[in-house]
């Protein structure tokens, strides 16, 4: 890089870090995976988090353990659990870089490539997200880089050396990852062949990623029913490959937490001039960059290809099984969709045409005026997060024998609360243990979301206590020591709800309402029933969006 490349660099590389590292510090406190990762990550030591991840996740520990040493220096605070993912993502900026200056014009490319990481919305979203999706993003980035490298120059054994341990790295952070890895071998195999670049030292590499990957495989083997009878609900639609374009060029971020119901329906009867301009007309540029990137080196088409198949295996498993498809789940094909576009750009300014920097020019204005400008672009947004709640909680004169029930997984308060309560699920102990859930589990295990709700509408439409709760309920109150206090913590939608709103819901939008809500708030009118009948009430308390409701014996 000449010296006037060098500082361009630089300008672009501090503006990726104010967007990381601006507002890292979410006032709401960890959201409710984030908070899955510290509970991970905050184990005794390594060994502890590799066991406690293997219980608690269905993908492999590897960023759990980066994240657990990263934090026994610098602290399990909020700030610096999220501190992690954003060097992660200033680190991708840099290996973007490098990866365009393999490409020509090198120089031009690889500020293009930096620039693009830099300014990316979802990039920056999870670089503020204790998850591995911003880690993922800068493994995916390195291997692009290392395709480039062995293209342009196949003797060096380092090339292949990092491949291994990149993908070692990929296959120990995210369990389908080895999708990815598998096309990233074809494609560089692809490459040699062509070149007429003696091959053996990709086969001993694939050899050895193999054996070192053994583990995971007998792990993935023995363990395969945890992948494949999860009950979530999550919604997908074919709308969900217009949100993943969306998402990866575009400042204005979708389906962050679920994928909306039918999405495109809603995009185009409510289009407006902001959608043209902040969505369609960025997804169009960036669309012109791959176009203009493969037309005029179709060595790009190999680049992409780990990225398409991977992501092509993502549409046959929604179409065949439960799997959906959301952004975060796509994230690692991003980079070199991202890198390609990049290379086109570059491509696109070589003709030194004003129609040409058009492209490339509204692209980049486009996201970097949403980002500096748009009240919730991707690093000013929050997280719903469950400090204020437990801070709330605190200043209920909690004991270390009060029951609080949560509406998810009972770990979420743990990190904020001051005392050792007994906390109990909605969703895993009174939703999921229904009759009516445990008697179907098998049934559920191999069928598609509208199946299960299809047999589960006579249960929700009679509205019925399940006698699984009432004998759980009966437990915990007899159980219950006089003035001992029993918390219901929700949210003010499910609050909202009793038996004639539910019964009109299930009526108009059964469909529309996400499997996991339904259960939780037939779950919920039911508690709050039987806490009516048996115990005292207390007080309702209300800090947006949380409602806690007290009761004591």
């Amino acid at each position: 890089m000449k010296n006037k490349n060098i500082w361009l660099f630089i300008i672009v590389l501090i503006i990726g870090i104010l967007f990381r590292f601006l507002y890292l510090d979410k006032t709401g406190g960890l959201s409710y995976d984030e908070l899955v990762s510290y509970m991970q990550a905050s184990r005794q030591n390594i060994l502890s988090t590799i066991f406690y991840t293997f219980k608690t996740d269905v993908h492999m520990p590897l960023y759990q353990i980066f994240l657990h040493l990263w934090c026994k220096i610098f602290s399990f605070s909020d700030l610096s659990l999220r501190a992690f993912s954003a060097l992660c993502g200033v680190i991708s900026i840099i290996f973007a870089c490098l990866a365009g200056l393999e490409l020509p014009p090198p120089r031009k490319t690889s500020l293009f490539c930096a620039g693009l990481f830099a300014i990316n919305s979802f990039f920056i979203y999870y670089s503020q997200e204790v998850r591995m999706y911003s880690f993922l993003t800068l493994l995916a980035t390195i291997s692009v880089l290392l395709i480039l490298k062995i293209k342009n120059r196949p003797e060096n054994k380092w090339n292949y050396i990092w491949l291994i341990l990149i993908s070692f790295c990929l296959i120990h952070t995210y369990t389908i990852a080895f999708i990815y890895v598998v096309a990233l071998f074809a494609s560089v195999l692809f490459l040699l062949i062509k070149q007429k670049e003696k091959n053996n030292v990709l086969i001993y590499s694939a050899i050895t990623l193999i054996i070192t990957c053994l583990p995971v495989i007998i792990f993935l083997t023995l363990n395969q029913s945890k992948y494949t009878t999860q009950i979530n609900g999550y919604y997908c639609d074919w709308s969900s490959l217009f949100i993943v374009l969306q998402n990866l060029y575009t400042p204005v971020l979708e389906s962050l937490a679920n994928n909306p119901p039918h999405y495109m329906h809603i995009f185009l009867s409510t289009f407006s001039v902001s959608k043209l301009i902040f969505i369609i007309l960025p997804i169009l540029c960036g669309l012109a960059g791959i176009y203009t990137a493969v037309k005029k080196d179709k060595v790009s088409l190999v680049i992409l290809a780990p990225a398409v198949i991977f992501f092509i295996a993502e549409i046959i498993a929604f179409m065949i099984t439960n799997f959906k498809i959301l952004p975060r789940y796509a994230i690692i094909s991003m980079p070199a969709l991202l890198i390609i576009t990049a290379y086109g750009f570059s491509i696109l300014t070589e003709y030194k045409k004003l129609k040409y920097y058009l492209i490339p020019g509204i692209f980049i204005i486009v996201n970097i005026s949403y980002l500096l400008f748009a009240p919730n672009s991707a690093y000013k947004m929050p997280r719903v997060g469950f400090r204020p709640l437990a801070e709330f909680i605190n200043q209920s004169d909690l004991q270390n024998s009060d029951f609080i029930l949560v509406w998810n997984r009972k770990e979420i308060l743990d990190k904020y609360l001051n005392k050792k309560a007994n906390i109990i699920s909605i969703l895993k102990d009174f939703a999921y243990k229904s009759e009516v859930m445990l008697s179907n589990e098998q049934k559920f295990n191999s069928m598609p979301l509208d199946g299960r709700k299809e047999i589960l509408y006579p249960y929700f439409y009679q509205n019925q206590i399940p006698y699984n709760t009432l004998l759980l309920m009966n437990y915990i109150i007899t159980n219950m020591q006089p003035s001992q206090k029993f918390i219901i913590t929700t949210t003010s939608y499910f609050d909202d709800f009793d038996k004639v709103k539910f019964k009109q819901l299930v009526e108009t939008n059964y469909k529309s309402t996400s499997l996991n809500d339904l259960l939780t708030i037939k779950s919920l009118i039911d508690i709050k029933e039987i806490c009516d009948i048996n115990l005292k009430f207390v007080s309702k308390k209300e800090i947006a969006p949380y409602v806690i409701r007290i009761y004591s014996k």
